[in-house]
C-alpha cells in the first residue's frame, strides 16, 4: 500500500498504529491526473510540489488531532477521532492545494480528489484496512479533481456543525462495500460560508421581525382596551 509514516495523534499522544481496531473517520486523497512532466525541470518542479503538499498536509492534520498513516506521491489516508474535524481538514487541505495550482500555469496542476467516511478502521505496523478506508477510497474515486466527496454517515454527524452547502449524489456503488453508500458532495468553495450565513441571517431577521410585530401587536391591543373604560 506504499510508504507508511507512523505519526502520534496529538489528541491522545499514542501511534494509532498500536491500536487493532476502532471507529474513526478517514480522509483519503487521491491524486487526479496528476501531469506528465515535459523536461528533467518540470519533473523535479513536480516533485517539489508533491513535497509541498507532504510538508502542508502534516500540520494541517496534527491541528486536527488527526494522523497521518499512509503518504505517497500520488495519495495520502489520515484517520480522526472526531469526524467534524476530519471534514474540516479534508476542507482545509482542498483548499490549500486549490490556492496553490492558481499560482501555477493549468498545464501544471496537481489536483486531489478527496474522500471521507466514518467507519470501522483496523491497522497494524504494515497497513491499513476496513470498511472506513475501502468507503472513503471509493468516495475519493467518485469526487471529481479539486471536489471532496463524503458518506451519508458523516454527513448525519456534521450538516448542523458545519457551513457548507451538501450537494446529494444518492445512493452510489463503491468498491469492496457490499451496499451502496449514500454520497454527499461537500461544496466547500470560500462563499459558502457566506451563503449559509445570509440564509440563517435572513431567518433570524424574520423572527425578530415577528416577535417584534407579536409584542407591537400586544401593545395596541392593550391601549385599545385601555381606551375602553
Amino acid at each position: 500500500m506504499g510508504e507508511i509514516r507512523e505519526f502520534r495523534s496529538l489528541a491522545s499522544g499514542v501511534p494509532w498504529l498500536s491500536v487493532p481496531g476502532r471507529l474513526a473517520a478517514v480522509v483519503v486523497g487521491a491524486i487526479s491526473d496528476r501531469p506528465s512532466p515535459r523536461s528533467t525541470d518540470e519533473a523535479e518542479e513536480t516533485r517539489g510540489r508533491i513535497k509541498w503538499i507532504d510538508r502542508e498536509l502534516i500540520p494541517s492534520i496534527h491541528q486536527h488531532h488527526g494522523t497521518l498513516i499512509i503518504c505517497t506521491a500520488d495519495r495520502f489516508i489520515a484517520i480522526f477521532e472526531n469526524p467534524v474535524e476530519a471534514a474540516q481538514c479534508g476542507v482545509i487541505i482542498r483548499q490549500s492545494i486549490v490556492e496553490r495550482n492558481q499560482l501555477l500555469p493549468r498545464r501544471r496542476w496537481i489536483q486531489y480528489r478527496i474522500g471521507v467516511d466514518l467507519g470501522h478502521v483496523i491497522t497494524d505496523t504494515n497497513k491499513i484496512y476496513g470498511e472506513g478506508v475501502y468507503a472513503a477510497s471509493g468516495l475519493a474515486a467518485i469526487a471529481g479533481p479539486d471536489q471532496l466527496c463524503i458518506s451519508g454517515g458523516l454527513y448525519e454527524q456534521i450538516k448542523h456543525k458545519l457551513f457548507y452547502t451538501y450537494e446529494s449524489l444518492g445512493d452510489r456503488k463503491v468498491k469492496n462495500i457490499a451496499k451502496p453508500v449514500t454520497v454527499y458532495r461537500m461544496l466547500a468553495d470560500p462563499d459558502s460560508f457566506n451563503k449559509n450565513r445570509t440564509r440563517y441571517e435572513i431567518i433570524l431577521l424574520s423572527l425578530v421581525s415577528l416577535i417584534l410585530t407579536v409584542i407591537a401587536g400586544g401593545g395596541m391591543c392593550y391601549l385599545f382596551g385601555q381606551g375602553q373604560y
